[in-house]
């Protein structure tokens, strides 16, 4: 029961946390790359992996792209944030309220606009959701 995606229409065997070209589908394209920045493949690697899994659970894209003339992508980067960092405008807007808080929070920053404060896969696998999903089979 274990799910594995894997998508190598970039694979590279470049030093993957300097890359400057860009190929892909727009709705999943970290901020980065779409701004033409140099950028660590691991850092969009997870942008990418917060868009499949918000897909997944959602039913629906959390955004068209990551810009901010994108309407969803600024309100998640700019909507009013309750006491615990939740950003209540974004999550309303979506009609997506009804999610754990822990699932917003890790969306909130595995699609972050700056890369380097996306979590990395170590701290995702620890994260309370995930944990959740993981002890609960």
């Amino acid at each position: 029961m274990n799910l594995k995606l894997a998508d190598f229409g970039f694979a590279t065997d470049e030093d993957i946390e300097v890359l400057s070209c860009f190929r892909g589908t727009q709705s999943y394209m970290a901020p980065e790359i779409r701004n033409g920045d140099l950028y660590n493949g691991k850092e969009t690697d997870i942008f990418s992996m917060g868009v499949v899994l918000f897909t997944l659970v959602v039913g629906y894209f959390p955004f068209q792209k990551a810009a901010f003339s994108d309407k969803f992508y600024s309100l998640l980067l700019t909507g009013k944030r309750d006491d615990d960092g939740i950003n209540t405008a974004y999550w309303k807007a979506l009609k997506s309220s009804h999610l754990s808080n822990d699932f917003k929070e890790l969306m909130q920053r595995m699609l972050g606009y700056i890369g380097s404060s996306r979590p990395t896969i170590e701290e995702i696998k620890e994260h309370p959701w995930i944990r959740d999903k993981l002890d609960s089979n």
